[in-house]
């Protein structure tokens, strides 16, 4: 229940043999339906999630707060951010489970995947008793329900809902920018598509070299999903909406066209071949070619 009342972004995880071996030498915590604390007897629940580099979990003063309030304490696990999604993937393929991941972008295919073989749990009977607040919104937002349930109708991870304008932007090196007279930023595939080719061609960085890389990034593809998807007609590089329905962007014809025109910057040399292996930092000190 703890996984549904903590934070939009949790996951609840099945334990692992070990943990469940662990769990019978506890007394078993009796739940309070409602109000504060969840548990009258304090108890300690795993927690993994990625590491940024701005402090460790267990000094921050929202988990202080919640553990006051919850009688419910969390053992961290945190590995940087660059190397979670391998341990995450380690984690899930081996069974070797927290009892919470927490803000660890559990993607709809991971969530269809270990959700229809039991290592996630579903979470909407759980919503329904325990979670008024996230019951509410998903009620006053049908379209949010719809776009976290799974193909086999069951919940199996909770997102952060923002309805403002996306965080996410594409960055520009402003200095290539006036070099190249570039005073209009592109609206279209095809007019970004040329603009990297003046990065590539045109030596904006004025060094006399072709060294400059037009796209970087250190994720593969990435975040590129947010930045370019919707030019292709899709909201999301996995379950998503379009035109009111519920759709698998990956099977879309849309969502071929889109790794067509990554492959063709890919090809071209308009990609930094490096972006699937490097990491946030080592594309960093490459500023001076992107």
């Amino acid at each position: 229940m703890t996984t549904v009342l903590m934070s939009s972004v949790l996951f609840g995880c099945k334990s692992n043999e070990a943990s469940n071996e662990t769990s019978k030498n506890e007394p078993k915590a009796a739940i309070n339906e409602s109000g504060f604390p969840i548990v009258d007897e304090k108890i300690t629940l795993t927690m993994v999630g990625p590491h940024v580099g701005k402090g460790e979990w267990k000094d921050r003063e929202y988990f202080k707060e919640m553990e006051k309030l919850t009688n419910i304490n969390f053992k961290f696990e945190t590995p940087p951010r660059d190397d979670f999604l391998t341990k995450k993937q380690l984690l899930l393929a081996s069974g070797d489970l927290p009892d919470i991941f927490y803000a660890s972008d559990i993607n709809h295919q991971e969530q269809i995947k270990y959700g229809g073989n039991g290592i996630l749990i579903p979470l909407e009977d759980l919503i329904d008793k325990y979670a008024p607040n996230i019951k509410k919104m998903l009620e006053e937002s049908p379209e949010v329900k719809k776009a976290i349930t799974a193909p086999d109708g069951h919940i199996y991870a909770l997102p952060s809902v923002d309805d403002q304008p996306s965080y996410w932007h594409m960055w520009y090196n402003g200095e290539w920018l006036k070099n190249l007279g570039v005073t209009e930023l592109p609206k279209t595939t095809d007019e970004f598509y040329n603009l990297l080719k003046r990065f590539k061609t045109e030596d904006p960085n004025k060094n006399g070299k072709a060294d400059e890389l037009p796209l970087s990034n250190h994720n593969g593809v990435g975040e590129f999903d947010s930045y370019l998807l919707a030019a292709f007609g899709l909201t999301g590089s996995g379950i998503s909406l379009k035109d009111g329905e519920v759709v698998y962007s990956p099977v879309r014809e849309e969502y071929k066209a889109y790794l067509e025109y990554m492959n063709k910057l890919w090809e071209e040399d308009l990609f930094d071949h490096e972006s699937f292996s490097q990491t946030n930092p080592q594309k960093r000190r490459k500023d001076t070619k992107i």
